[in-house]
């Protein structure tokens, strides 16, 4: 594997990462505020989200970091990308009454941009094991 093979799934996983860290925090230090804004009923939620995507965030961060190379792992993430981008569409499309319009907007705009990681993800994870199959 050349190292260009594999720059656009470590940018891609640590800007994931940074991001989901930021995001977990948010939820977490503005839990009352963001709970209302999106009209749900319990700042329960967003506790949950928030220690969840701190915690992806730190795995995403570590594969980037130290286990690029682990096939394993890069599957994991993206398909936990795809997951969160299909329980926000499931969710938005079978319980639009538990949010505000404000709540779905920003369910949506990050379901985008999860979409947009998982799509890069794919292609850097292609880019990078057709370099290494090339190699061999």
């Amino acid at each position: 594997m050349t190292k260009t093979s594999s720059d656009l799934l470590k940018k891609t996983l640590l800007t994931n990462a940074s991001v989901s860290i930021l995001g977990g925090l948010i939820c977490l230090l503005a839990n009352g505020a963001l709970t209302d804004l999106m009209g749900l009923g319990s700042t329960l939620y967003l506790y949950i989200c928030g220690a969840g995507l701190i915690l992806f965030g730190l795995d995403v961060g570590y594969t980037a970091l130290r286990a690029i190379e682990n096939t394993l792992y890069i599957k994991f993430i993206i398909t936990a990308d795809i997951l969160w981008v299909a329980a926000s569409i499931a969710l938005l499309s079978l319980a639009p009454h538990w949010f505000s319009i404000e709540g779905a907007v920003i369910i949506e705009a990050v379901a985008f941009m999860v979409a947009i990681f998982a799509v890069l993800e794919v292609v850097g994870f292609r880019k990078m094991t057709h370099a290494s199959f090339q190699a061999a």
